[in-house]
């Protein structure tokens, strides 16, 4: 065989690759899935509305993070103590504009998100954005990550 051709067969190889691994990084189409996690987001609001923190909290990973709008990290412990507290009542989670990308046993959540809840008497309301990242393990859907960032919208 001619060098040329040789060379030929290579470059077709590494850009079959590329392209392979190219569009392994694409989220997964499955329409199934992302109503999935848009139902159980939907679910996580209701529960924090109704301070059902048992039925919350059976849905944290156990290294669950969260990301406050003003940038503080919380394990799930804090998380679910200062719920727990009634410092802040929710009142009202109301989430637009979702959108999920899911990846295998992935599956991230973006959307824009108005919080109405009560502190020190006063009622609040506070617009963004957040982030939540699911993994599916033992056959259901695990949130491992929420970040909330403060956005007028």
């Amino acid at each position: 065989m001619s060098r040329s051709f040789c060379l030929a067969i290579a470059l077709c190889a590494l850009i079959a690759a590329a392209l392979a691994q190219q569009n392994s990084l694409r989220a997964d189409s499955n329409s199934a899935v992302a109503d999935e996690i848009r139902k159980l987001d939907l679910e996580l609001d209701q529960q924090i509305v109704h301070s059902q923190w048992d039925e919350y909290a059976a849905h944290l990973a156990d290294d669950f993070v969260g990301i406050g709008r003003d940038g503080a990290l919380r394990s799930r412990d804090e998380i679910l103590s200062q719920l727990r507290s009634g410092q802040i009542k929710f009142l009202d989670l109301q989430p637009e504009h979702t959108n999920v990308r899911v990846y295998g046993d992935t599956a991230v959540l973006t959307g824009n998100r108005t919080d109405i809840f009560r502190q020190s008497g006063r009622v609040l309301t506070h617009a963004g954005r957040y982030t939540a990242v699911f993994i599916h393990r033992d056959s259901r859907w695990w949130l491992v990550s929420l970040q909330m960032t403060a956005a007028s919208l």
